[in-house]
Order: structure tokens, then C-alpha cells, then sequence
């Protein structure tokens, strides 16, 4: 193997980080309701990924990357960049309180939203107006609102 599909390593990392985040709550011994409700979330993301890479694919992702670039992105990105998180998360066995619950699950499914809605209008923007540049629905407050949605939905992971 030469070279890898990009949506191919990203789709297993979101998918393999829901099996990652039961692994580290069995590792620390962390059963909370603080642990469940992260690895709920982090596995939402992951299959909402899937249905949006499913039903309106990203055609940047179809790149294929180098076999070099890919074991970079796994070593320099994934494991002590992506997961360092969950295992912060996870390690830490006290419980978060009600209310940071409440704010960080909001957070994370506007976060969803956002980036769900915004890949689908410039999906079909692009599908159906090639070369055009897309002014209205999210992008016309900022030009990647899918950014901003991911930005939201990572920094509830971290509360």
C-alpha cells in the first residue's frame, strides 16, 4: 500500500475513538456518569460523522495521502494530539457537576449542528453551482462555519 484515501483514516479514527473511549474507562476504572455522558458524546460525533461522510462526502477527503503523511497524522495527530483528551477525560474519576454537564452537552450538539448543516449547504452548493461562491445560509456570517461548529463541539468535550 502506497497511499491511503484520507476519509479512509479519518472515518476509522472517528469510529475506532468509541471503542478507545470504553477501553480507557475500563483501564482507570471509571464507570461515573461524567465518564458515560464523554463517551456518549465522543461516539455521537463519531457516527455523525458517518452519516455526513455517507450522505454528503467531503470530495477533499478523497485524496489519497502518502503512506509517510498517513503514519504522521497517526503519530503526531491521533494518539498524542486527538486521544490525549479522552485519556484526560476519562482519567480523571470525579464527577462533573449537573450544570457543566448540561453547558458541555449543549455546546457539543450546536457544534454538531453546525457543522452538519454547513457540510450539507456547501455539499450541494458545490453539487449543483460549481465555481460559484457560496454567500448564504451559514457561510454567509463566515466562510467555514463547519470549522466553527467542530471548534464548539471540541471545546465541550474538554469542559
Amino acid at each position: 500500500v502506497r497511499s491511503v484515501a484520507a476519509y479512509i483514516l479519518i472515518d476509522t479514527q472517528k469510529v475506532i475513538t468509541c471503542f478507545f473511549c470504553f477501553y480507557c474507562m475500563w483501564y482507570f476504572d471509571n464507570w461515573s456518569l461524567t465518564a458515560w455522558t464523554y463517551s456518549a458524546l465522543h461516539t455521537s460525533y463519531g457516527l455523525s460523522w458517518m452519516i455526513k461522510e455517507v450522505a454528503f462526502p467531503h470530495a477533499a477527503l478523497r485524496q489519497n495521502w502518502s503512506l509517510c503523511l498517513t503514519v504522521i497524522v497517526l503519530m503526531v495527530l491521533y494518539l498524542p494530539g486527538y486521544w490525549t483528551i479522552v485519556i484526560l477525560a476519562l482519567s480523571n474519576t470525579e464527577d462533573a457537576s449537573g450544570p457543566l454537564l448540561f453547558v458541555a452537552s449543549l455546546l457539543f450538539v450546536l457544534g454538531v449542528v453546525c457543522m452538519m448543516v454547513s457540510d450539507c449547504q456547501v455539499y450541494f452548493c458545490m453539487k449543483y453551482n460549481k465555481g460559484c461562491l457560496i454567500a448564504e445560509g451559514m457561510t454567509r456570517y463566515t466562510r467555514h462555519p463547519n470549522y466553527g461548529g467542530e471548534l464548539v463541539l471540541y471545546a465541550a468535550l474538554c469542559l
